[in-house]
């Protein structure tokens, strides 16, 4: 399905199948997701889906304990205001003292991401997107094995984050990584993450 009072040929096949009683096998899974781009009726499938079923948390961000910060990134406040998480009991806010370069860090439990297709996912708010500085990389998630010498990146650009207010999936695909340093992450033991947005404004 899509919004803006389109539906995906997907969407419209189901839909029109399930009005019209033609036999069909029942619905045993779906997918959600999200866009960017206008709907259109030439629209055939969600854009960046979620995968549904057996997925692990490795940080449900309950707490700010373990987090350290760099650049112009503040100490990370917990936030357990109701409404304003989407997962376990909080939620973590990450305040800044300038522009430029804020980065938030923590060392994880190690886990293993080394099957082809592993994804990793952080979900991000953003009050106003347009504070992001403008590039390819204004979000950007590294994935690291004992420090941050040899990592995986995942950026996100600036144009990835049309709409204020809303939580943005930053979805990794840990075998395709925008880049490297060192020579990589082994991504059989990860256990460090770091997240840097750069803005344009203080916030």
């Amino acid at each position: 399905m899509a919004t803006g009072a389109t539906a995906t040929n997907k969407g419209a096949n189901t839909i029109l199948k399930r009005l019209y009683g033609t036999s069909v096998t029942a619905v045993t899974q779906f997918r959600i997701g999200y866009g960017t781009t206008t709907p259109a009726v030439t629209d055939t499938a969600i854009e960046s889906p979620i995968e549904l079923g057996t997925l692990d948390t490795i940080d449900a961000c309950d707490a700010d304990t373990g987090w350290s910060n760099g650049g112009n990134a503040s100490a990370e406040v917990l936030n357990t205001t109701a409404g304003e998480f989407i997962e376990g009991s909080g939620c973590l806010n990450l305040p800044t003292s300038g522009a430029g370069a804020c980065n938030w860090d923590k060392t994880i439990t190690n886990t293993d991401l080394s099957t082809a297709g592993d994804e990793l996912r952080l979900f991000l708010y953003l009050d106003d997107v347009s504070d992001l500085t403008t590039g390819a990389s204004a979000v950007q998630v590294e994935l690291g094995t004992g420090g941050f010498t040899n990592t995986n990146k995942y950026n996100f650009a600036d144009t990835d984050f049309a709409t204020d207010g809303i939580w943005y999936p930053l979805v990794c695909d840990v075998d395709n990584p925008d880049a490297t340093a060192g020579s990589g992450a082994t991504e059989s033991t990860i256990n460090r993450i770091r997240l840097t947005v750069n803005l344009d404004v203080d916030q």
